[in-house]
């Protein structure tokens, strides 16, 4: 086993050429409240699924809704095969609404009190990269980057058009910003009638998370990565950030990113002829982790795909930790 110390790497990882991609334990390392555990305690208090609903997860084993989910459609497809009237479909969209409702009620306060001092360390570090992609729904990185006084200068995210509404023949970059790209949509993305892709903003009277219901959130939260795929290409928004995953010409860092149950993640690092490497961050490093990552690289090279301790890196570090018990909260 080969593990690197992010110091002796990150001259090769960081820069303008490169990008960064976070999953959920990047989030979950801020706010243990986004892990599932805490998202089922959730719906289990908010009483949003039937007691039925609520058992599979124990019977199944997991607390993750998107597992849970992966197995209705799969005991869906079986029931039809032999001829079984029950498809589980209400079950499957419940769970799915009941996922969204978590995430929201379970986010850090609605005027996002994470410690001004963890978003501007994230805001700093995500600089440091000319792209990053994340497949979190939260609002971490999008309030983090308003703690620079520039940010309109330093990143972009292509809801820049009227209504700053997401126009696909305006996506043109002229200048040196960080782009984010939000692979699985978030609580500030929303898709109106007519198939029109917005960014919610805080208004006099209302904050982001106040306006969920006014405002549907673009938010891929599928069993299968087959059918986070195929919600992806019906979003232009998101069909165009996956786009950009797979183009990326530069070094790549991971960061709280699993390769399990978002395979199609992975699939368009593995399709990417111009990734130059990849640092995987592992939150515990062991032999089994690096064979398995490797073996869902087959496209990538093995000598381009380096391993390091996700917690040596500033946007994995325990450091950005939110205390339960802090006076923000």
């Amino acid at each position: 086993m080969t593990i690197s110390a992010w110091a002796d790497i990150a001259g090769e990882f960081e820069g303008y050429d490169n990008a960064v991609l976070l999953g959920n334990g990047f989030s979950q390392n801020i706010w243990s409240g986004f892990s599932y555990t805490s998202l089922l305690q959730v719906v289990r208090d908010l009483n949003v699924l039937t007691g039925r609903e609520v058992a599979l997860f124990g019977n199944l084993g997991s607390p993750n809704f998107e597992y849970v989910m992966l197995r209705l459609q799969e005991a869906g497809i079986v029931n039809t095969a032999m001829e079984v009237a029950e498809t589980y479909n209400g079950n499957y969209q419940n769970i799915k609404n009941a996922l969204v409702t978590a995430v929201q009620s379970i986010h850090p306060h609605t005027s996002f009190e994470v410690p001004e001092t963890t978003k501007k360390t994230i805001c700093d570090e995500l600089k440091k990269y000319r792209s990053v992609f994340t497949t979190n729904y939260d609002l971490i990185i999008y309030a983090s980057i308003f703690t620079d006084p520039h940010y309109s200068k330093n990143f972009c995210d292509y809801f820049w058009s009227e209504g700053s509404k997401f126009d696909p023949l305006n996506i043109d970059l002229w200048s040196n910003k960080t782009s984010i790209y939000y692979l699985h949509g978030g609580l500030h993305l929303t898709k109106l009638p007519g198939g029109i892709e917005r960014k919610v903003s805080h208004t006099g009277t209302q904050n982001i998370l106040a306006q969920f219901g006014t405002n549907p959130p673009l938010f891929v939260s599928e069993g299968s990565a087959q059918e986070k795929k195929d919600a992806i290409r019906r979003s232009a928004y998101l069909t165009f950030c996956y786009r950009k995953l797979q183009t990326h010409a530069g070094a790549i860092t991971l960061i709280g990113k699993g390769h399990e149950g978002d395979e199609h993640v992975i699939s368009a690092l593995n399709d990417n002829r111009k990734i130059k490497k990849v640092a995987i961050g592992l939150h515990n490093p062991n032999e089994g982790a690096e064979r398995r990552w490797i073996a869902a690289l087959p496209g990538v090279e093995r000598s381009k795909i380096v391993f390091f301790r996700s917690a040596e890196h500033p946007l994995g570090s325990p450091t950005l930790t939110i205390q339960q018990d802090d006076p923000a909260f």
